[in-house]
C-alpha cells in the first residue's frame, strides 16, 4: 500500500492514459517509461526530450514540455499555456476548469479500512460507479471523476460556498447517516492556496445547518490549516482554532457524533489521531454525511481533492 503522502509532480505523465500517475514505484519519474503500467522498466531519455505519443522515449522532438500539445506526436505544436494549469485530456491546454495549479497527488492510501477499526460501511472509490446510496446536491458531473485517478475520487473545487448565506456549493457527495452515534473518516489529497479553498467532511442538514471538517485556507487564519466550520439556521457558530499540522496536501479526518456532540478531528498517518475541535449542544437533525470540496466562492483556481475513501462506523 503507497503511503499517505501527496509529493509527486506530473510533469512526466503519459498525459494520453495518465496511468504512471499511479505506478511509480522503483523508479524516478524522469526515467519512467509513461507508457507501461511497469514504471520500473526505464528508458533513456529526460521528459523534455520525449515523445509523448510512443513508447520510445529515446525518440526526441523539437521543444520542451511546457509547450507540447499532448495528445499530439508532433510536439512542435505549441500552446499558449503552462503546463500546471493545461487541460491534458484535451488538445485544448487553454482549457484550465479542470486542471489544478499544483502538483497532482498520486501516491495516497486507497483502501484504509483497517485504521480506525473495521467500517460499518465504506467506498474506496476503487470502482468504475460510487456504491449505491450516495447522492449528488448540485451535482456537476464535469467536477468530479472516478477514472482520474486510479483508487481515489476526484472532485474539482468549483466556485461556491455554504457559508454566510452564499448555499451554491455543488457537488456535495452524500448518503442517509445511521441511527444513534457514529463516526465518518475519509482522506484526502488537496493542497489549498487561495481564500478560501476547503475539501473535507460534510455533515449536512441543510444549506443554512451543517458541520464541516477539512484542510482549508484562509490567510488571516494562518493560511493551509484543518478548520471546523459550523452554521446552524443560517446563523454561524463560533470559530475554532484551526489546527497546525505538518502535513500540507495529505490528511486524515474524522467526525465523532456522541448525541448532539460533534468532535472533528486530524491523523497525519491514519493511526495516532488529534481533536481539531469539539462542538457540543448542537442540535442538528443531519439528512446527509459525505464528502465536499469548494472554493468559498471566492473564485479561486479551481484545484483538485483527492479522496481516497469513506467510512461509517456505527458507535
Amino acid at each position: 500500500m503507497m503511503g499517505p503522502g501527496c509529493e509527486y509532480e506530473h510533469t512526466t505523465d503519459n498525459c494520453e492514459t495518465l496511468q504512471c500517475l499511479h505506478t511509480v514505484f522503483d523508479c524516478t519519474p524522469d526515467t519512467a517509461d509513461c507508457q507501461t503500467g511497469d514504471c520500473r522498466e526505464t528508458v533513456d531519455c529526460q521528459p523534455d526530450t520525449a515523445d509523448c505519443q510512443t513508447s520510445d522515449c529515446q525518440s526526441t522532438v523539437d521543444c520542451q514540455p511546457d509547450t507540447a500539445d499532448c495528445q499530439t506526436s508532433d510536439c512542435q505544436y505549441t500552446v499558449d499555456c503552462p503546463p500546471a494549469t493545461a487541460d491534458c485530456q484535451t488538445a485544448d491546454c487553454q482549457d484550465t476548469d479542470r486542471r489544478p495549479s499544483y502538483k497532482v497527488p498520486t501516491d495516497c492510501p486507497s483502501d484504509q479500512e483497517t485504521r480506525g477499526g473495521p467500517c460499518s460501511w465504506i467506498d474506496t472509490f476503487d470502482q468504475t460507479s460510487l456504491k449505491p446510496g450516495w447522492w449528488w446536491t448540485r451535482q456537476d458531473a464535469s467536477h468530479w471523476s472516478l477514472a482520474d485517478a486510479t483508487g481515489r475520487l476526484r472532485i474539482t473545487a468549483p466556485k461556491g460556498a455554504l457559508l454566510s448565506g452564499a448555499n451554491n456549493a455543488r457537488n456535495l457527495l452524500l448518503r442517509t447517516p445511521p441511527n444513534g452515534d457514529y463516526e465518518i473518516e475519509t482522506h484526502i489529497c488537496f493542497t489549498p492556496t487561495d481564500n478560501y479553498h476547503i475539501a473535507g467532511l460534510l455533515i449536512y442538514e441543510d444549506d443554512d445547518s451543517f458541520l464541516m471538517v477539512g484542510r482549508a485556507f484562509c490567510d488571516t487564519c494562518g493560511g493551509n490549516k484543518i478548520y471546523y466550520d459550523a452554521e446552524l439556521n443560517g446563523a454561524m457558530l463560533p470559530l475554532t482554532d484551526p489546527l497546525t499540522v505538518r502535513d500540507t496536501d495529505s490528511a486524515f479526518l474524522r467526525i465523532v457524533r456522541e448525541g448532539s456532540t460533534y468532535s472533528g478531528y486530524y491523523s497525519e498517518d491514519g493511526s495516532n489521531w488529534e481533536l481539531v475541535a469539539r462542538r457540543s449542544g448542537v442540535a442538528i437533525d443531519p439528512v446527509g454525511i459525505g464528502i465536499a470540496t469548494f472554493d468559498g466562492n471566492q473564485g479561486a483556481p479551481q484545484i483538485d481533492a483527492d479522496f481516497s475513501y469513506f467510512c461509517i462506523r456505527e458507535l
